[in-house]
C-alpha cells in the first residue's frame, strides 16, 4: 500500500493579522484560497478574501433572511474539487 502523504518537513507558515471592517463571530470555511467566509457583516453572507497588506469583501447573498445570521449554523462539507 502506498501512503496518502509525503512525509518531508512542512513550510514554515508565518502569520498575519487583518483588521475586518466589524467583529466576525462566525468564520466558516470556503473553497477559495486565502479566504473565508461569514454570515457576521450587513445581514449578508460575505465571502472575506485576504491580498497581501488587504481584505477583501464579496457579498455572495444579501437579505434572504431577517436575520441571515440567526438560528443554528450547520455547514456542509466541500464535495466537489474543481469548486
Amino acid at each position: 500500500m502506498q501512503p496518502l502523504y509525503e512525509l518531508k518537513t512542512p513550510p514554515k507558515l508565518e502569520p498575519r493579522e487583518y483588521k475586518l471592517i466589524d467583529r466576525a463571530m462566525h468564520l466558516f470555511p470556503v473553497p477559495r484560497d486565502n479566504a473565508v467566509g461569514t454570515n457576521d457583516f450587513n445581514n449578508a453572507i460575505t465571502l472575506i478574501r485576504f491580498k497581501q497588506d488587504r481584505v477583501v469583501y464579496d457579498e455572495i447573498a444579501k437579505d434572504f433572511l431577517k436575520y441571515v445570521s440567526g438560528g443554528i449554523l450547520s455547514f456542509v462539507k466541500v464535495f466537489d474539487r474543481d469548486l
